[in-house]
């Protein structure tokens, strides 16, 4: 969900849509994918495997460049700043990779600097041109998808080790981590966002991931499971990406 919703707001808020999207769309699922293999490769370097993530990696990787060359050619060149920006992200995401700190605050918050690139990157594809909307768009899902770092976080790491007779109201004061970073991008969003042309209308879109965020710490689950917890962060962001396409 953190590459497709941005994928498919940019070419929804944007304003026209032009097939060379769908090649773009092509090209950022290849990175994606191949992605993967790298990742195996600068965790594991002398892994049994490692010509075959080799393999891998280089055919995602150059179908996304004969892509990108097809974009180029049929005017959407703009898009190689963004691709060397995208790969000095990557480059060091897999360096984080190789220190084992992908999993870290910092480390997780790179990830969706660099997945939520996306955004704006699918609305130059899919109108031929870039506009202030365009990085504000890249603004909103930053906010949404970074906020879910800190929540899942508190949900996953630290909420089982509460005292399970807790009051609501404190905690929802002790987990303020999973729900102030989501508070603070809709006040931030409504104050600023039409220095980046969206409305102010557009910090609404952040307001249901606030919502989760607080009941999720004031609920008291019996026993934590991952699966509900990837369900419910699934539909959340598949809800914050409608309400951007009906705002923009």
């Amino acid at each position: 969900m953190m590459l497709g919703v941005p994928l498919v707001t940019g070419a929804a808020a944007a304003p026209s849509f032009d097939p060379p999207w769908w090649s773009f769309f092509a090209a950022a699922w290849a990175v994606y994918l191949g992605r993967w293999p790298l990742m195996l490769l600068a965790r594991q370097p002398a892994h049994a495997e490692r010509a075959r993530w080799i393999r891998w990696a280089a055919g995602y990787l150059l179908s996304a460049l004969a892509l990108g060359a097809l974009l180029a050619a049929r005017g959407r060149a703009g898009l190689v700043a963004i691709g060397i920006l995208a790969a000095l992200l990557l480059a060091v995401h897999l360096w984080l990779v190789s220190r084992r700190a992908e999993m870290t605050v910092a480390g997780e918050l790179w990830g969706v600097a660099g997945l939520t690139l996306a955004a704006p990157a699918s609305w130059y594809a899919a109108s031929g041109h870039w506009a202030p909307a365009a990085w504000g768009l890249y603004a909103l899902n930053l906010a949404y998808f970074g906020a879910t770092v800190f929540y899942v976080r508190v949900k996953v790491r630290e909420q089982p080790k509460w005292p399970p007779d807790l009051a609501g109201p404190r905690r929802v004061l002790l987990g303020w981590k999973a729900w102030v970073p989501a508070a603070s991008g809709v006040l931030v969003a409504v104050l600023w966002a039409p220095l980046l042309g969206w409305p102010r209308a557009a910090g609404l879109a952040l307001l249901p991931g606030t919502i989760k965020a607080i009941a999720g710490a004031w609920m008291r689950p019996r026993r934590l499971v991952i699966a509900r917890v990837g369900v419910v962060e699934v539909v959340m962001a598949a809800l914050f990406g409608v309400l951007i396409v009906l705002i923009a």
